[in-house]
């Protein structure tokens, strides 16, 4: 019998994840809805995909997941992608961890870890970051099949990103150049970066010429090693 797995969405949240789960999932049962399951435990992985608010009423099977683009604890909150741009960090990590009542607390199953490639912007990155979350939910899968998913708690330094509005993407023309462009590379599509000049509102979009290849360096790795499991 195949594998289920579950992903919920926010309404119209699945534009690409179709695609990707033709790509990645092509042996497990997948489902996609705007809802938990009514029988969790009859899946082998629950995503919580791209949501933009907390549930609170998760169920007691350890196996609904959370993927945030940050090297949790660090870089908890909002616009992971953003801030790993405009911060100029040379490694992009995604972890995937258990859900939680609290925000991006949960344990962690596991991370992927990739450099940060010098044409890498918002929308280019937020690609390859999501196909990245379906290798994840693949690699879980293959790990643990039906049998409970283990984590580690999180420890260490924590930080967290504040939540960003689109007037955050506003450049100030008074700088100089070279120090705005991590900012506009943070900034996406759907809220570019923008500056205002003799009262015209002007919006910059930040487009490599080259097409980033797939990242070579990938790694994913799980909190518990194999042989721990």
């Amino acid at each position: 019998m195949k594998p289920k797995v579950h992903f919920v969405v926010e309404p119209n949240g699945d534009a690409r994840l179709h695609d990707l789960v033709e790509k990645h999932l092509v042996a497990i049962d997948v489902s996609i809805s705007e809802r938990l399951p009514e029988y969790p435990s009859s899946y082998s992985l629950i995503i919580l995909w791209n949501l933009h608010h907390l549930i609170r009423d998760l169920p007691a099977t350890r196996n609904v997941v959370v993927f945030h683009s940050s090297d949790l604890p660090l870089g908890r909150g909002w616009a992971p992608l953003y801030h790993a741009l405009a911060n100029s960090q040379s490694k992009h990590v995604i972890t995937a961890i258990l859900a939680d009542t609290e925000v991006d607390a949960g344990e962690i199953i596991a991370k992927a870890r990739f450099e940060m490639q010098p044409f890498f912007v918002s929308d280019t990155l937020r690609e390859i970051d999501e196909e990245i979350c379906i290798l994840m939910a693949a690699a879980i899968v293959k790990r643990y099949g039906d049998q409970e998913i283990k984590g580690i708690q999180q420890n260490g330094e924590t930080s967290c990103y504040p939540r960003r509005r689109p007037e955050d993407n506003e450049v100030d023309i008074h700088r100089p150049f070279v120090e705005l462009i991590p900012h506009m590379r943070g900034c996406g599509s759907a809220h570019p970066a923008f500056f205002y000049w003799q009262g015209c509102k002007y919006l910059i979009e930040l487009k490599p010429e080259d097409t980033p290849n797939f990242p070579p360096d990938l790694k994913i790795e799980f909190a518990i090693p194999n042989d721990s499991a």
